[in-house]
C-alpha cells in the first residue's frame, strides 16, 4: 500500500508540472519534425568516451520550446524539445504527445483532473516502468540518462554544485532524456545540500560583502 501512495504521489506531481525545462533562451513554437528515439536497447555499460560524450552532452545548453499560456483560451504553458515530442493541436489548443502515438490521450490533457490522468497513464506503464517510478536515488551525472532509459527512472537525487544557469542546464538535459522515453514521464529532482548548490553565486555574495567592509 505504502508503495501505492508513493507511486500514485509521484505521478500526481507529474501531472501537475506542465512545463519541465527550466527558464532560458527557446527555439519557438514549432514542433519538429523527428519522433523519439527507440530507447529499448540502451545500456548502463558505457566506455570511458561515452561517459566523456554523455558528460560534455549533459553540460551543453539545450534549445528547447515553450508555448506561453494564454488566458483568453486557457491554454497552459508547454515548454518541449523540437524534434522529440510532437504537439499536437486539439480545439484550437496545444498538447503534447507524449506517447508519440498521434492522438490526444487522457495523461497528456492538462484539461483533466490529476486522478483522470494517472489513471490513464497507469493503465499504459509496463510492470517494469512502474517500479522505476518507486525508486530515486544517486547516481553520476555521466550515467543518469542511461539510468533514466534503462531502468525507467523518474525520480533522482542530484547533490549538485555550480550556478543555478549550470545546473538548470544539466537538469534541462536530462528532461529531454526523459521526454524521449516511451511515455515522456518527467524527471523530479531533488536535493539535500541546499547550503552549497549555487555555491558560485554564494562565494560572490560573500566577496561583495567583504570589498563592501574594508
Amino acid at each position: 500500500m505504502k508503495k501505492l501512495l508513493s507511486l500514485i504521489l509521484a505521478l500526481m506531481m507529474m501531472c501537475s508540472c506542465i512545463s519541465v525545462f527550466a527558464e532560458g533562451e527557446s527555439s519557438g513554437e514549432s514542433a519538429g519534425e523527428a519522433a523519439a528515439e527507440d530507447t529499448s536497447s540502451s545500456t548502463i555499460s558505457l566506455t570511458a568516451e561515452e561517459l566523456s560524450a554523455e558528460l560534455l552532452r549533459v553540460n551543453t545548453p539545450l534549445d528547447y520550446a515553450v508555448i506561453p499560456a494564454d488566458e483568453t483560451t486557457g491554454q497552459e504553458e508547454l515548454s518541449y524539445v523540437p524534434g522529440t515530442t510532437e504537439i499536437l493541436d486539439v480545439d484550437g489548443l496545444k498538447f503534447k504527445d507524449m506517447n508519440k502515438n498521434g492522438k490526444l490521450d487522457v495523461y497528456e490533457d492538462w484539461r483533466k483532473t490529476d486522478d483522470e490522468r494517472i489513471v490513464d497513464l497507469l493503465s499504459q506503464m509496463t510492470p517494469e516502468e512502474k517500479i522505476g517510478g518507486l525508486l530515486t536515488y544517486n547516481v553520476d551525472l555521466e550515467k543518469a540518462a542511461a539510468d533514466i532509459k534503462t531502468y525507467h527512472i523518474t525520480n533522482l537525487l542530484f547533490n549538485l554544485n555550480g550556478t543555478p544557469d549550470v545546473v538548470a542546464t544539466q537538469l534541462n538535459n536530462l528532461q529531454h532524456t526523459a521526454e524521449g522515453t516511451r511515455l515522456a514521464i518527467p524527471m523530479i529532482f531533488s536535493s539535500d545540500r541546499e547550503y552549497n548548490a549555487f555555491g558560485g553565486y554564494i562565494d560572490k555574495a560573500h566577496n561583495a560583502f567583504g570589498n563592501a567592509n574594508d
